[in-house]
């Protein structure tokens, strides 16, 4: 073989290389700027059924905390979040792993107030009021208007609850198949 067909070929591959190397770093971006919003979205949707600023009478109180139920007012004290994702293309697989936890003193903290579960099925937050089954460990929450329901497992203690919800999904495009998966957990103290 030609010095110049050697050339051509390395050129060709470098080229090739150097285009492949460009796609995975444009999905690698595409992927964390989509895990941001996700975060974000996230956050929000935890905002948006956990916190509530809301009285209960010293009785009806004292009954719950015995009992260990999840009827209560409710404050969070921290999110955790574990996100991981995997994206498989051309032979090749990229995973990323992202945990973190936010805090009510970090900057990040979006949440206010707290979230009441009555005994008649209703979590009310920030004055808006939606419905709840909890079953076993299993917390479903239904949105009037909403398709999907919203459900965690619960861990409740007469002073402390966890809420973990978890998602995956994967899709495909043009040959490229990323896997994702969220796990959020909520911990609140019972007020």
């Amino acid at each position: 073989m030609s010095k110049f067909h050697n050339s051509f070929l390395y050129y060709s591959f470098s080229k090739i290389y150097d285009d492949y190397i460009g796609i995975i770093i444009y999905n690698c971006e595409t992927i964390k700027i989509e895990i941001k919003m996700k975060k974000l979205l996230y956050t929000l949707f935890a905002a948006s059924i956990i916190f509530t600023s809301c009285e209960k009478e010293e009785e009806e109180q004292d009954q719950e905390v015995s009992s260990a139920s999840i009827v209560g007012v409710w404050s969070a004290t921290s999110m955790n979040f574990e996100i991981s994702t995997s994206i498989e293309m051309g032979g090749f697989t990229l995973e990323e792993d992202t945990n973190y936890t936010v805090l009510p003193t970090d900057d990040e903290w979006d949440l206010e107030g707290d979230l009441e579960f009555t005994a008649d099925g209703k979590a009310i937050e920030n004055g808006d009021t939606v419905s709840y089954t909890y079953v076993g460990n299993e917390l479903t929450i239904y949105e009037e208007g909403e398709e999907e329901e919203q459900v965690y497992q619960c861990t409740v203690t007469s002073t402390n609850l966890e809420m973990v919800s978890e998602e995956s999904m994967v899709e495909e495009e043009d040959g490229i198949i990323m896997n994702t998966s969220y796990k959020v957990t909520i911990n609140a103290v019972r007020q």
